[in-house]
């Protein structure tokens, strides 16, 4: 089974706890009364088991919170051979490190108002239910959406 799949992370001794996990499961839904033999049933759990598993870690890959890749670690791992081999795929990941920098680089000169502000706003929240959360006018509110403009615009053009 660890030759056929592959879990990101997993050693030898993961593989057998999931599989002692799934030894323990088949044990209590095995009926013998159905005809199957309880090493094929097991297998087969395992074998489902492991597809679950593979299915929980596409979906976390899926999240945004996702893990940033160093483009230096790829090519000192895979030489510049599997780069050229990767380019579009390299140029995805360039592009999402680079973007997630320059926010970075960006929200670090908002005020801690323009932050406060700058959220609310993410979360589509209306100026007056923002004023109202943050204990302050409306054109507070209208100002520091308008220097957070501001400073975006420097930041990426």
């Amino acid at each position: 089974m660890m030759r056929t799949y592959y879990l990101k992370g997993f050693e030898d001794a993961d593989w057998f706890q999931e599989a002692m996990l799934s030894f323990y499961q088949t044990i209590l839904r095995y009926d013998p009364e159905k005809g199957h033999t309880f090493g094929n049933f097991f297998k087969l759990s395992f074998k489902h088991h492991i597809f679950s598993l593979i299915r929980k870690d596409a979906a976390q890959k899926r999240k945004i919170d996702k893990e940033y890749v160093s483009l230096d670690a790829i090519y000192e791992k895979n030489g510049q051979q599997e780069l050229m081999m990767n380019d579009q795929q390299d140029d995805i990941t360039y592009k999402q490190v680079t973007i997630h920098e320059d926010f970075t680089e960006y929200f670090q000169q908002l005020s801690p108002y323009e932050k406060k502000v700058f959220n609310q706003n993410l979360y589509q929240q209306s100026i007056s239910d923002i004023a109202e959360t943050l204990s302050c006018e409306e054109n507070q509110v209208k100002n520091g959406l308008e220097r957070c403009r501001k400073k975006l615009r420097n930041s990426f053009y």
